[in-house]
């Protein structure tokens, strides 16, 4: 939909009869989709954070902090240009009540 290549790979183990190994689902994805659409919400997210951080955050601590720290503020704050890359994720469906979720990010910032 966005462009992005999807590499998935689904291995299903089954137990044999009278053994006790459990069933394991795999499904291996990249997520390139996702690091696309986070790449261009970024920008804003920084945007609405920053000004979170100056108008809501910063009046909040200077309220709850002792008076001689009172004037305390974030001179400057962002997220920066770098952009989390999340993948690949891992779902590994080990039963029917236990299902295990592995997911790299990667995140280099610039601040």
């Amino acid at each position: 939909v966005f462009g992005g290549k999807y590499t998935g790979c689904w291995l299903l183990a089954m137990s044999e009869e009278g053994t006790n190994e459990t069933e394991l689902v795999v499904d291996i994805s990249a997520l390139s989709w996702v690091n696309m659409l986070l790449a261009s919400l970024w920008p804003k997210a920084n945007a609405a954070l920053i000004k979170y951080v100056h108008e809501e955050l910063t009046p909040r601590l200077q309220e709850a902090l002792p008076a001689p720290f009172r004037s305390v503020y974030f001179s400057r704050f962002t997220l920066g240009k770098g952009v989390p890359e999340l993948g690949p994720v891992e779902v590994m469906r080990r039963s029917e009540r236990h299902v295990q979720v592995e997911l790299d990010m990667r995140y280099s910032s610039n601040v």
